[in-house]
């Protein structure tokens, strides 16, 4: 993926049903043990099939954002392919309005994302992606479905809006204001992305092997260290670099995030 993250207007404002980030932390660590369904199985199966849908729907996400039009109408048809298995086998699974709702809307929007690759409008098709992701993750927290990738989902949500401030701007152009609104949006990014290296993380439930698990581990901490520089550039008051520092917290997230995609055999 080039430097870039999934963008977001960091100015939207948090969807109605958005519940404080604690309440989240709480929900996904409260048990090493799923939790049960409301029809009273275990929510394993569940959590797999969102596992699998997300390796399909990472790679069209992160390939529509680099202006790759081959390879990512090849990563949509492998994301149709898994909706279609994921909704046969999940798509009653809750009986509340929502769910329905949930997976009727993705459905809708995969066929939006689609026709707009085709149509070879990108960046249309990658803004049509996000609201999956937005979705589900509004649909676990109501199930208090533990998932590892809601950490991620999470960070990037608060990243963006420390990106946000600075984007577009030079070291002239950079005022107090701006350094004042990083320098109060950056504690909650770090939060959250300590919670996501804290959190226990089932390997092998994600497709990670022993040196995956490792490799991901090392960018976690990648992520970790860039916050630390932006933190430190905020200290010294230098515009140079806490501009600089900003701009990289993005390709530092994007790297731990692509590793839970399948681009296997996707080219691009």
């Amino acid at each position: 993926m080039n430097t870039r993250a999934t963008r977001r207007s960091p100015h939207r404002s948090p969807a109605p049903w958005a519940k404080p980030f604690s309440v989240l932390l709480l929900l996904v660590a409260a048990s090493g043990a799923f939790a049960q369904q409301s029809g009273g199985g275990s929510t394993t199966e569940l959590v797999a099939g969102m596992v699998r849908f997300d390796k399909a729907y990472i790679p069209v996400l992160a390939l529509s954002n680099q202006n790759k039009p081959d390879a990512s109408l090849k990563a949509m048809a492998v994301l149709n392919a898994q909706w279609k298995s994921f909704a046969s086998r999940f798509a009653a699974l809750y009986p509340e309005a929502d769910w329905k709702q949930g997976v009727d809307r993705t459905g809708a929007v995969l066929a939006a994302a689609e026709a707009l690759l085709k149509k070879g409008d990108l960046p249309g098709a990658h803004a049509a992606l996000e609201e999956v992701r937005d979705t589900w993750v509004h649909l676990r927290e109501r199930r208090s479905i533990p998932y590892y990738l809601d950490y991620l989902n999470r960070y990037h949500e608060s990243m963006e809006a420390v990106t946000g401030v600075t984007s577009g701007l030079t070291t002239a152009s950079l005022g107090d204001a701006q350094i004042a609104r990083v320098r109060s949006l950056l504690p909650e990014a770090r939060q959250r992305w300590e919670a996501a290296v804290a959190a226990a993380f089932n390997a092998a439930a994600y497709g990670f092997s022993a040196t995956g698990a490792e490799s991901l581990r090392t960018a976690q901490q990648a992520v970790l260290q860039g916050i630390g520089l932006v933190e430190q550039a905020l200290q010294k008051g230098d515009r140079e670099a806490i501009i600089r520092t900003v701009e990289a917290m993005k390709p530092a997230f994007t790297k731990t995030f692509l590793m839970f995609g399948d681009f296997q055999g996707l080219g691009g």
